[in-house]
């Protein structure tokens, strides 16, 4: 699931590109997510160049998951004893190849969103 908002003390000049919810998805189905009371998202995505160090905002407030794509290279980040690691794996996709997550995000870029997304299930049973 998609969330909309962060916490705004943390994150009063940053807004992520796109957030998850993947196993806390079902707390927060159909409703307007309120970080004050609901879980965190699982998987933060950063989009482009970002002038703020996310890295530090995102773990203050224990978002397990955050990648970091530039356009080039995908950078996946894994909470650690409250800091970021970067990794070849995913922690919410742990089944799926980096490469992959790569591929989709690159064609996300080239035909949008949408049509990439309809043409994953076929690169995963690939």
């Amino acid at each position: 699931m998609f969330c909309q908002s962060i916490r705004s003390e943390l994150l009063a000049s940053a807004e992520p590109d796109q957030c998850y919810y993947i196993s806390n998805e079902q707390l927060v189905r159909g409703k307007t997510v309120n970080l004050a009371v609901d879980p965190l998202p699982d998987l933060v995505v950063e989009l482009g160049i970002a002038h703020i160090d996310k890295n530090i905002l995102y773990s203050a407030m224990g978002v397990p998951e955050f990648w970091r794509y530039d356009g080039q290279v995908l950078r996946i980040y894994q909470l650690r004893e409250a800091r970021y690691q970067e990794t070849q794996m995913s922690l919410a996709f742990s089944k799926i190849a980096k490469d992959l997550l790569y591929q989709f995000l690159q064609d996300c870029n080239e035909q949008g969103e949408i049509a990439s997304k309809r043409q994953l299930p076929n690169r995963l049973n690939d």
